[in-house]
């Protein structure tokens, strides 16, 4: 039987070839996938370049415009030195820096070379990187969520937005913070080790660095992490829980040597303007003004035009929709994390700033700038065109798509463009406040340097131009560069009076650098001859809208220290012969005051409370037997009309409690009547006699009252008036 034949197996027909796409050259296709990147450099440096043109075009030296910057630089100066955190050499830990990476980020331009005045080039070159790292982020974080049109939206809107660029650019930590935000933000909606529940390292390290960025952020990071944190123990997977918390290790570890270095776990910035560190404090005040200025805050950034944004309103709604659109994103991709912290980072910050210090206007926004890149990405997502699915279920069409992504990105253009009286305003202030500084603590640095000797101890209020330029000893009153001191200046002149006279007398300082009505509301005690005085430069563009001014006042000063009133108000003024001084409490001296328990009624803390509320200086000349002389002191106004403190009476002996009133009556936010006032003294509930101040004509005088033979040991005496009144010492005397 013969074989069959395998049959052959079919061919189906050929085709026509295929038309292949054309390829682009290699260089081609990566200049193309960079043009966005490339975009959002050129922006920044644009912006930056229109913020150097304007200082140059008015003859303005390089600088910044707080002179809080160059308290980074002097920072970062000592870092590269080698002599970290400390302000000046032989000065000791200075807990100082409110951002401890800001400094850090800048030494290495000052290393490389960029010393004296160049470091400022430096410095401005770096806030210019970092606008353009933000909008590259803005960019990023659309085309990773809804859409990459939303993402040029939002840098559009950023490199346009006056207060956000003005803020990035003045030298401070604000655009350093502002970044880390939008990275671990973006970290956290594309991880993968984050999606399946376990973050990254690279993820934990910007979370732990965006955490000592700015405080406020460090409490938004705290607040995310914690979260996290309490959800996988909640599942008992507690390794994976303290993986999350790893990055609280590092502000952690810096508020503990800040405890131990300089008394607080806060940087002395934070004790210097935060309500709860502020004398008088309540927690019924905080809460008032908490609501007040968080209603001012939302009513002058979202409601009126005249704040830093020119349609708030308009940013407002695109805000709440785009965080819809977002969490609603989030949920379905599994990235809920990022969503959030990308959406809770503007509410989060105001929050932080209106519960610390309520001054969120301050410096044209510095405190809050820092959460505007993340307002913008939120608003602009808003406007991101619909999703490839559900453009399909709608059946939309490719062209209608395309139409109205040109729509959206036209109008976003004429909100950027609605910006530009913003942004020209914002970039006059910038080139008034830079020569405002440059005109006097920089030049005030600059002249320290060759005109000061090297052994010179400088007390000052702005320590910025002076630390940077002069390479001095700095006694910084105000509390951001020396430790301690920033509950001393809070408490008001007659508080900063009082520690003054406690420096012993080597180590007090030999020059003063102030305005001269700031130290002491007007007094003049401490200075001696003038050295150098400063004045405001012409106001640029005179016949344009100014916003206010941000330097301090018109002719900041230095002055050559005198002490000869020092102490002079620790005695008696017409001491009895025979008697001696057993125990006293000094008020206004926060030391004597602890050590006697002193308690006042100084009335409630409203926002934005001058110092000069809580303790008065007052000098007056005292005529007696011996001569007439000079005596100053400090004290407080009793405005609830009594006081109590502890002092010591030495048993079986005569002893008469002396107390000191006067002043005027009208002396700086601390009104009394002139008229007589009648003080009861008390104690243990027992009524000891009555003092009567005589009326206020400027002059002081000590009250004195017989005390029982009975009275012996520490003694609590209470103090009552019928009216508020003004005390300064109150002494205990006995027989030689």
């Amino acid at each position: 039987m013969s074989a069959v034949p395998a049959a052959r197996p079919s061919v189906a027909p050929r085709g026509p070839e295929p038309t292949r796409a054309y390829d682009l050259p290699r260089a081609a296709r990566l200049a193309l996938a960079a043009t966005p990147w490339l975009l959002c450099a050129a922006a920044a440096i644009l912006v930056g370049a229109l913020y150097a043109w304007k200082l140059a075009a008015n003859h303005v030296r390089m600088g910044f415009p707080l002179d809080d910057a160059y308290i980074y630089m002097t920072y970062a100066k000592q870092i590269a030195r080698g002599r970290p955190f400390t302000y000046f050499d032989g000065g000791g830990y200075s807990a100082g820096a409110t951002s401890m990476l800001w400094p850090l980020l800048e030494a290495p331009l000052w290393a490389i070379g960029f010393r004296g005045h160049a470091f400022t080039y430096a410095v401005y070159g770096l806030c210019v990187a970092l606008l353009g790292v933000t909008l590259a982020l803005a960019l990023a974080i659309g085309r990773r969520t809804l859409g990459l049109l939303g993402g040029v939206i939002a840098a559009l809107l950023i490199a346009t937005s006056g207060p956000t660029t003005f803020g990035y650019l003045a030298g401070m930590e604000v655009p350093l913070a502002g970044v880390l935000l939008l990275l671990a933000a973006l970290l956290l909606m594309g991880d993968a080790d984050e999606r399946a529940g376990r973050p990254s390292r690279r993820l934990l390290w910007v979370l732990a660095l965006a955490a000592i960025g700015r405080p406020e952020a460090g409490l938004l990071v705290a607040a995310v992490v914690g979260l996290r944190a309490l959800g996988a123990a909640w599942r008992r997977r507690f390794a994976l829980a303290g993986r999350w918390l790893l990055p609280l290790l590092l502000p952690l570890a810096i508020a503990l040597c800040n405890r131990a270095l300089a008394g607080h776990a806060a940087p002395n910035t934070a004790v210097s303007k935060s309500q709860l560190y502020q004398p008088g404090f309540s927690w019924a005040g905080w809460l008032d003004t908490l609501y007040t200025q968080g209603r001012d805050l939302l009513r002058v950034c979202f409601w009126r035009d005249s704040g830093p944004f020119r349609h708030g309103r308009i940013l407002a709604a695109l805000w709440l929709i785009g965080a819809a659109r977002l969490i609603i994103w989030g949920i379905r991709k599994q990235r809920l994390t990022g969503v959030l912290m990308l959406v809770a980072t503007p509410p989060a910050i105001f929050l932080a700033v209106l519960a610390a210090s309520g001054d969120y206007a301050f410096h044209n926004y510095r405190y809050i700038s820092g959460a505007f890149p993340a307002l913008f990405v939120v608003a602009g997502l808003a406007l991101a065109p619909p999703s490839a699915a559900l453009a399909a279920r709608l059946r939309l069409p490719r062209p209608v798509l395309g139409a109205a992504g040109g729509i959206v990105l036209a109008l976003a253009a004429l909100g950027a463009w609605a910006q530009r009286g913003r942004l020209r305003m914002d970039v006059r202030l910038f080139a008034q406040s830079t020569s405002d500084v440059n005109a006097h603590t920089v030049r005030i640095g600059q002249w320290m340097a060759t005109h000061l000797p090297r052994n010179a101890r400088v007390a000052l209020h702005d320590v910025g131009g002076p630390g940077y330029y002069g390479e001095r000893r700095l006694l910084d009153i105000i509390g951001l560069i020396s430790n301690h001191w920033a509950e001393i200046c809070a408490s008001g002149p007659g508080a900063r009076f009082e520690a003054l006279e406690r420096i012993p007398v080597a180590q007090r300082p030999t020059h003063f650098i102030y305005y001269p009505g700031w130290l002491l509301v007007g007094a003049r005690d401490l200075y001696g001859r003038v050295l150098l005085e400063t004045a405001l430069p012409r106001i640029i563009d005179p016949g344009k809208p100014q916003p206010p001014r941000l330097i301090g006042g018109a002719n900041m000063t230095v002055f050559e220290a005198r002490w000869d009133v020092a102490g002079s108000g620790e005695g008696l003024l017409d001491p009895p012969a025979g008697w001696v001084i057993t125990d006293a409490v000094d008020q206004a001296d926060q030391v004597s005051e602890r050590g006697h328990d002193y308690v006042g009624s100084l009335g409630p803390r409203k926002f934005r409370s001058p110092t000069a509320t809580w303790t008065v200086f007052h000098s007056a000349d005292v005529t007696t037997a011996a001569g007439t002389r000079r005596v100053a002191d400090g004290g407080r106004t009793q405005r609830g009309a009594r006081e109590s403190f502890t002092l010591r009476v030495a048993p079986g002996r005569a002893a008469r409690l002396v107390l000191r009133v006067g002043g005027w009556d009208g002396m700086a936010y601390s009104r009394v009547k002139k008229a007589p006032v009648t003080i009861v003294v008390r104690v243990a509930g027992r009524e000891l006699g009555r003092l009567v101040t005589p009326p206020l004509d400027g002059s002081f005088a000590d009250l004195s009252l017989d005390l029982p033979g009975d009275l012996g040991g520490r003694v609590r005496f209470d103090l009552s008036a019928t009216d508020p009144y003004r005390s300064y010492h109150a002494f205990v005397i006995q027989p030689h």
